[in-house]
């Protein structure tokens, strides 16, 4: 119906117009055909007043001439070239009518007449506004008759067919509900194909259901699991602050209530190592890699987590991109692992480097002693009359003579020296000397200790020797096994001689018993 208004807007000034214009030129074409004519009916006295030069008869046809509305100027020229007129002169363009002789062909003067085009565009602008109300009229009745067949025709099918649209409700009776409408025309064509629309609606809305309650019921589970999880679970946003987290994340890390409150934490103060953990979350970030690494936490030094991180990304390429961190404490399987370490490395029954850790310890002190220009001492002890203990007094006796022997060791050597019990009644000692003069000094303050008895029991005490044998970097080198193949040939050299003693290997030996 708008549509319909616009058009009539736009067509009744142009057509308005138009039908001015056609007017217009038709009242001018009357005009002059009138004036024609009333020339031709005063052509003949105009003739004889020009010819005979009558000046009154002249102006009586002039008179007459002028009493017509149409007609504003007349000029009549006689003869003898004498022009009389009648009325205003203007510079509109006169008509002129030539006067002929009534006893030749021959022009006796000429009538020039100008129109009154003010009485022409009135009498236009009268006929034109007649027209176009007439025009206007049939329009109108136009109209009124195509808004009637639009409304009874076309709104009120559009009305029922909206009624039944609305009438429909999203469920799973939706098939069931048919929009109806009669005929073979656009509306029922509309009708058709609303209903296929209907059956598509239905199946995005079946399956939209089905994805939200696969979407609950996978919300529900997660957070079964984020709220019931033994383990600690929490966001990480990129300024490392803890932006979601569970309640097994604050009992691990001793959450404070104000952190809480506030919703948002530092997380690496919460660490021993902050810049460890920051290391890590920017390598996820950088990476896109999960990573996973133990941690010891800032409230303990036995308190020992695990961490493993993997970036989040939200939806639509978001760059606010979480890290997802997983935290359950291994403090018992850290304490467990020390253990298992230290076993490794021990020996049980001393507590000193058993083979396996002295190995890696002196390789340590090689090195150290090798960048800094230091002497590497190795000495390989074998005790004496130890055989007699175990047998006269039994394996306890033997085993209380080790313990002694070693605590002794470590009473009479530094903190940085290597103590390990080589295997059965062999000992290995390992040092670093800025200076050799004290190489002496030390081994006479080793050889001491095995003067002094060792008590088994109130009314038991033994004595054992021991034969030592030196090996020094200076001599053999910086590689282990050629130190340990030196100092255990000097040791035997030791035995050969007496025992009680010690021999430092002075040069490269050629033959070593291992």
């Amino acid at each position: 119906m708008l549509a319909i208004l616009v058009v009539a807007a736009v067509f009744i000034p142009i057509t308005s117009f138009i039908s001015y214009r056609h007017v217009l030129n038709e009242v001018q074409q009357a005009a002059e055909l009138r004036v024609e004519r009333l020339v031709k009916l005063i052509e003949k006295p105009a003739s004889t007043a020009a010819y005979l030069n009558d000046k009154d008869l002249a102006q009586e046809i002039m008179s007459d001439l002028k009493n017509a509305p149409v007609i504003a100027y007349v000029q009549l020229t006689l003869s003898s070239g004498e022009s009389l007129h009648l009325g205003e002169p203007s510079n509109d363009a006169a008509t002129s009518f030539i006067l002929p002789s009534h006893f030749s062909d021959e022009a006796v003067g000429k009538i020039d007449i100008v129109l009154n085009q003010n009485v022409i565009a009135q009498q236009a602008r009268s006929d034109g506004l007649f027209l176009v109300a007439w025009q206007l009229g049939l329009l109108l009745i136009i109209l009124l008759c195509m808004l009637f067949i639009f409304r009874w025709f076309v709104v009120q099918r559009l009305r029922t067919l909206m009624n039944q649209i609305q009438q429909v409700k999203l469920g799973n009776d939706m098939p069931e509900q048919v929009i109806q409408v009669s005929g073979n025309d656009e509306i029922a064509f509309l009708a058709n194909h609303t209903n296929q629309l209907i059956q598509k609606i239905h199946g995005l809305y079946c399956d939209e259901a089905a994805k939200n309650l696969k979407i609950a019921t996978l919300e529900r589970q997660f957070r079964m699991i984020f709220e019931n999880s033994n383990a600690g679970i929490a966001l990480i946003n990129r300024n490392n602050q803890v932006f979601l987290s569970n309640a097994a994340f604050e009992r691990l890390f001793v959450v404070a209530d104000a952190d809480k409150i506030s919703g948002q934490f530092y997380l690496p103060e919460l660490f021993a190592d902050p810049y460890e953990l920051e290391d890590m979350l920017n390598q996820v970030r950088v990476d896109q890699a999960s990573v996973f690494k133990d941690f010891c936490l800032q409230r303990g030094k036995d308190i020992w987590v695990r961490v493993l991180c993997s970036l989040v990304e939200e939806q639509h390429g978001n760059l606010n991109r979480f890290i997802e961190l997983v935290a359950y404490d291994i403090s018992d399987r850290a304490k467990q692992e020390k253990v298992f370490a230290y076993n490794a490395t021990h020996d049980a029954l001393t507590g000193l480097y058993n083979r396996r850790g002295a190995e890696q310890r002196f390789k340590e002190q090689l090195n150290y002693a090798k960048q800094h220009g230091r002497h590497f001492i190795l000495a390989l002890l074998d005790l004496n009359d130890f055989k007699p203990v175990n047998d006269q007094h039994g394996h306890d006796a033997g085993d209380v003579v080790l313990k002694v022997i070693g605590s002794r060791l470590l009473s009479v050597l530094r903190a940085d020296d290597i103590i390990a019990r080589w295997g059965g009644d062999e000992f290995v000692v390992a040092f670093v000397l800025d200076d050799l003069a004290r190489l002496s000094i030390i081994l006479d303050d080793i050889q001491r200790l095995f003067t002094i008895p060792i008590e088994i029991s109130s009314d038991i005490k033994v004595s054992v020797g021991a034969s030592i044998g030196v090996s020094q970097s200076s001599v053999d080198g910086y590689e282990l096994m050629q130190l340990i193949e030196s100092a255990d040939a000097a040791m035997y050299k030791v035995k050969h001689a007496g025992k009680g003693d010690y021999h430092i290997a002075e040069k490269q030996p050629t033959d070593s018993i291992v």
